[in-house]
């Protein structure tokens, strides 16, 4: 089957899935098909743009759980070395994401300083606003718990 995008093409075996969108869908154990279809069309639509290899971690946040939040659709199996996210202190999972609480936060173990690249991005997206000065949405700190400012 081939999908069409912006001037783009994206192959899928036969199967109708690719297998890095399935690795992630067994280790999530993510069952709803609208779901597993989204899923495969992020990876695929990824490859065909040529941006998926530049990437090192990405959390679809699918499925409504801590358990099913957590897995890297890059590398899903359940390690630091895999970057998986470690949720601490207080938070809401639903079919909408997830929010942290006052304390809540999310530990990926990725450590930015420890790639050799002068060419790097993050992003996130967000359904919500906070507050200025009230925490940061996302972002990173060194072992001793300074922000990581490269």
């Amino acid at each position: 089957m081939i999908r069409r995008g912006i001037g783009v093409q994206s192959f899928v075996s036969a199967g109708g899935t690719d297998a890095d969108a399935q690795a992630f869908i067994m280790a999530a154990g993510i069952t709803d098909a609208t779901q597993q279809s989204a899923i495969n069309t992020l990876v695929t639509d990824l490859k065909g743009y040529g941006i998926w290899s530049k990437m090192k971690a990405i959390y679809p946040f699918v499925g409504g759980t801590s358990s099913t939040h957590k897995w890297n659709l890059k590398d899903p199996r359940d390690l630091d070395a895999a970057y998986r996210l470690v949720f601490s202190g207080g938070w809401t999972h639903s079919s909408n994401g997830a929010l942290p609480g006052v304390n809540g936060y999310a530990d990926s173990f990725f450590v930015p300083n420890s790639f050799t690249t002068n060419n790097s991005h993050l992003s996130y997206y967000s359904r919500t606003q906070v507050a200025a000065g009230e925490r940061r949405e996302i972002g990173s700190n060194n072992s001793a718990g300074s922000a990581y400012n490269p």
